[in-house]
């Protein structure tokens, strides 16, 4: 099975204020999962030996639980499409996910997050979504995917 990690690059030029001159990347995860997208043992490599080592499974678990599956995606997609004009990038990943080699989201990067799961509304995303929105600096220097990873590594310490 493919999980996805879905994300929106926002161009400064359609900001103002306090980020007019950043660029900002929009993190979308599944949060509050109520049920596995598979079992554990078949989502997380190793989860059995991970499990009874000590390790934090829980903060493992809810990691995994952060990936969308390809319809909810699609939802996604339309949602942001028809509510935003956004558009959606995404990563794909095969089963069982090796958790120690994912990219994620550093926490302490996050400066706002946007929830797209609004009873209001008249298109309702059957997961609960969340944006963890960080700025992006110095993207008009990037000129390749190589160049885009390094900024974002130079800019999360890495």
């Amino acid at each position: 099975m493919k999980l996805y990690r879905p994300y929106t690059l926002i161009p400064s030029s359609r900001l103002i204020e306090d980020y007019e001159e950043k660029d900002i990347r929009i993190d979308w995860i599944c949060y509050l999962r109520d049920f596995p997208l598979i079992p554990y043992q078949k989502l997380i490599e190793n989860y059995v030996e991970l499990s009874n080592s000590g390790e934090n499974i829980k903060w493992i678990i809810e990691r995994a639980n952060n990936f969308l599956s390809e319809g909810e995606v699609e939802e996604l997609s339309h949602y942001l499409e028809q509510r935003y004009g956004f558009s959606l990038d995404v990563e794909s990943f095969e089963t069982p996910l090796n958790l120690r080699k994912l990219p994620w989201f550093k926490e302490n990067h996050v400066n706002s997050a946007i929830i797209c799961r609004d009873p209001e509304e008249p298109f309702c995303l059957s997961v609960s979504i969340l944006g963890m929105v960080s700025p992006i600096k110095d993207l008009d220097s990037v000129r390749t995917v190589n160049e885009f990873l390094e900024e974002i590594d130079k800019q999360n310490g890495i």
